[in-house]
C-alpha cells in the first residue's frame, strides 16, 4: 500500500488521479450528508402527514356520525314538532292586531 503512495506522488498523472479521487470523495460524503438531511425533512413530514391524516379522518367520521344522528332524530319526531289544527287555529286567532282605537 505504502508502495503506491509513494508511486502516485512519483508520476503526476497517478497523483491527479489520487487528488480526483479524494474530491470525488470528498463530494460524494457532503452529497450523502445533504441527502441524509434531506431525508430526515422527508420522514418527518410523510409522519406529520401520517399523523394529520389519521387525526382528519377520525374527526370526519365523529363529525358524520353526529350530523347523522341528528338527521335520523329529526325524521324519528317529526310529529312531535308539528303543531295540531285547532291549537293552531287558536295562535291565528290570537296573533292577529285588533284595532285598539277608533278611526273615525
Amino acid at each position: 500500500m505504502a508502495g503506491d503512495a509513494t508511486l502516485a506522488l512519483k508520476m503526476p498523472a497517478l497523483r491527479n488521479k489520487a487528488v480526483r479521487n479524494t474530491a470525488v470523495t470528498r463530494a460524494m460524503a457532503k452529497d450523502e450528508e445533504s441527502t441524509a438531511g434531506i431525508s430526515k425533512k422527508v420522514a418527518r413530514t410523510s409522519q406529520a402527514c401520517k399523523t394529520l391524516g389519521r387525526w382528519g379522518f377520525w374527526g370526519q367520521l365523529v363529525l358524520s356520525t353526529v350530523s347523522a344522528v341528528i338527521l335520523v332524530f329529526s325524521f324519528l319526531f317529526k310529529g312531535i314538532t308539528k303543531v295540531r289544527h285547532a291549537a293552531s287555529s287558536n295562535l291565528h286567532r290570537y296573533s292577529r292586531r285588533r284595532p285598539t282605537g277608533s278611526l273615525g
